[in-house]
C-alpha cells in the first residue's frame, strides 16, 4: 500500500512499509522506504528508492546488538548500513542539484516573460526616447544570445560535473562490494 503520495510539477513521491525476512529477523520490519519518480510527457523517466536516516539508524542499532554481526546480502550488516547511508546521502545530493536546475530554468523562464513584456512597443512614436537603429538592436540581440549560451553552457559544466562525482561514488561503492 502507497503512503503519504505528494506530487510536486514533474515529481511524484511516496512511501511504503516493506518487510524483508532478514529486516524481520533483525528485529526492524517493517521499514520505511521512501521513493520518488519523474515523469515527463506522461512517461516515468526515473524511480529512485531509499531509506531515511531513521530507518537506517534502527538497523544500524539493530545490527550492532547482535552478537555475531548478521550477514545482509552476503556482507557484515556493518558494511551493509554504511552502503545505505551512502546511497541516501548520494541521493540527497541529487535531488538537490535538480532543484537547483528546475529553480534556475524558473528563473529563466521568468526573464524570458520580463523581456518579452519590454519588448512589446507601444503603437506611435515615443518622443522621450531615441530612434534607435536596427544594427544597436541586432547588437543587442547578439550579446543576449551570447549570455543566455554563456548560462547554459554552465548549467550543463554543473550537471555533467555532478553526474561525475555521482558515477565516482556509485564505482567506490562497488569497489567496496567486490572487496
Amino acid at each position: 500500500m502507497i503512503e503519504a503520495p505528494q506530487v510536486r510539477g514533474d515529481t511524484v513521491g511516496w512511501s511504503k512499509s516493506i518487510t524483508a525476512g532478514f529486516y524481520a529477523a533483525l528485529g526492524v520490519a517493517p521499514l520505511r522506504f521512501v521513493f520518488e519518480a519523474t515523469v515527463r510527457s506522461g512517461k516515468i523517466k526515473s524511480i529512485v528508492a531509499h531509506l531515511p536516516a531513521s530507518e537506517i539508524a534502527r538497523i544500524e542499532t539493530a545490527c550492532r546488538a547482535r552478537t555475531p554481526e548478521p550477514m545482509i546480502y552476503a556482507q557484515p550488516c556493518a558494511e551493509f548500513v554504511l552502503q545505505l547511508k551512502a546511497h541516501t546521502r548520494l541521493t540527497a545530493r541529487e535531488a538537490k542539484a535538480q532543484d537547483w536546475l528546475s529553480d534556475a530554468t524558473a528563473r529563466y523562464q521568468r526573464f524570458s516573460a520580463l523581456r518579452q513584456l519590454r519588448e512589446i512597443k507601444p503603437r506611435g512614436r515615443d518622443l522621450n526616447q531615441s530612434q534607435r537603429s536596427s544594427s544597436d538592436d541586432a547588437w543587442k540581440m547578439a550579446s543576449l544570445f551570447l549570455s543566455n549560451c554563456l548560462g547554459c553552457g554552465a548549467v550543463l559544466l554543473i550537471a555533467g560535473l555532478e553526474t561525475l562525482r555521482t558515477s565516482q561514488a556509485q564505482q567506490r561503492t562497488i569497489k567496496v562490494l567486490a572487496a
